[in-house]
């Protein structure tokens, strides 16, 4: 169905409380009608609503009526709605900001009955949940609401967020959600920019690796470094060969295991489906060494906290990438990459739930170590709706 330039999909599974950054909404008003009094559906609460068959609109039958929305991630900014009312003036329906705000309560009143109309503004309040309620200014009627839409800032979006639980850094889903897609892509050209003038920058300090780890052994490294691959000490890097593809990863060294990588947390009410891990290895710099390879795993836990933890890692490959230029070769012949690996993950993440993703460089004599890490990595995922409709 196309209303105007926008495209209405329409979903069937209930998921929905948390929702991304700058999105416009519709609130599949008909299956919010199907809930039963006092059911809780996704965050969703009801009481004696009902469906109208003619036009599958939203019926509030009596003062006790109501639909209580979830708590959003992001603030309500604009409210419409296309409502009607059975009777005459004095029927009421009351839009009422839960918790934040001035609660200012919004009243819809008509003098004409069954007259529909469009009623909209703009919320200046933090509005993250509200109350649709009926009103009858003591007489009886009955309301329909047939379209609810609604926009929401991107106050909470972003490229990461706290763990409110232990403070750990996690890429939030809900910061890389576009209609129905979840979607990441490290971004090598915003790393190398970070970095001004200076060859080693606080990890935490780079905007485009908010999120991201990195671990020496099991000590957390809190530093990056910038190099064309030439190195030899052992550290975390962006390889910034001149002229040549960009990466990020780690140079081994003294028999030491190097750890780098991302956990994202769903901190949405709806379940990623369909994940897949894109990926594309590279070596950066040889130095006539012995041979490297670079271990490529990934963990989906609830638990997960850091790229270290005691948790099951599934492994792409064995060994996911070799290094191709050891003894004898010069440098000249890098950088070196892989092929493009594409991983389905065969679980699905739920809300609360977290994907880990790392890539483990061992040393496990002196000479095995190369400067070796990733030229390209994307998450992909898709989430199902039930009340959302969106609007592209």
């Amino acid at each position: 169905m196309r209303v105007g330039a926008r495209v209405l999909a329409v979903w069937t599974v209930f998921a929905v409380s948390a929702v991304w950054a700058g999105t416009e909404i519709s609130v599949n008003v008909s299956e919010l009608g199907q809930l039963g009094t006092g059911v809780s559906q996704d965050g969703w609460r009801v009481s004696n609503v009902s469906v109208y068959a003619s036009d599958l609109a939203l019926r509030f039958n009596k003062k006790a009526s109501y639909v209580l929305s979830p708590v959003f991630s992001s603030p309500v900014t604009n409210i419409s709605m296309v409502v009607r009312s059975s009777s005459a003036l004095g029927r009421r329906l009351t839009f009422s900001p839960v918790g934040g705000g001035t609660n200012l309560i919004r009243r819809v009143e008509y003098a004409k009955s069954y007259a529909e109309q469009t009623v909209s503004w703009r919320e200046a309040d933090d509005v993250r949940q509200f109350r649709i309620a009926f009103d009858d200014g003591g007489k009886t009627t009955a309301w329909a609401i047939r379209e609810l839409t609604l926009a929401l800032s991107g106050e909470s979006g972003g490229t990461g967020g706290d763990d409110p639980a232990d403070g750990t850094p996690f890429l939030k889903v809900s910061s890389f959600l576009r209609g129905d897609k979840f979607h990441y892509a490290l971004d090598l050209a915003a790393v190398q920019e970070s970095f001004g003038d200076a060859t080693s920058v606080p990890l935490a300090g780079i905007d485009a690796l908010a999120g991201w780890q990195a671990f020496c052994d099991i000590d957390p490294v809190d530093e990056i470094s910038r190099n064309a691959g030439t190195t030899t000490t052992g550290g975390f890097y962006c390889w910034c060969p001149q002229g040549a593809p960009l990466g990020l990863g780690t140079y081994s060294s003294a028999k030491h295991t190097w750890r780098f990588g991302c956990i994202f947390t769903n901190d949405t009410a709806w379940t990623v489906r369909k994940m897949t891990l894109l990926a594309r290895a590279g070596q950066w710099g040889a130095h006539n060494r012995l041979e490297d390879t670079l271990a490529f795993e990934y963990a989906v836990s609830s638990a997960l906290a850091t790229l270290v933890d005691g948790l099951t890692w599934t492994p792409v490959g064995a060994p996911w990438f070799t290094t191709a230029y050891t003894n004898g070769q010069a440098d000249a012949e890098l950088p070196y990459f892989g092929n493009v690996s594409v991983v389905h993950i065969p679980v699905s993440l739920a809300p609360g739930g977290k994907l880990g993703v790392r890539w483990r460089d061992t040393c496990p004599r002196e000479g095995a170590n190369a400067a070796l890490g990733v030229e390209r990595f994307e998450v992909n995922g898709k989430i199902k709706f039930g009340f959302f409709i969106i609007l592209d």
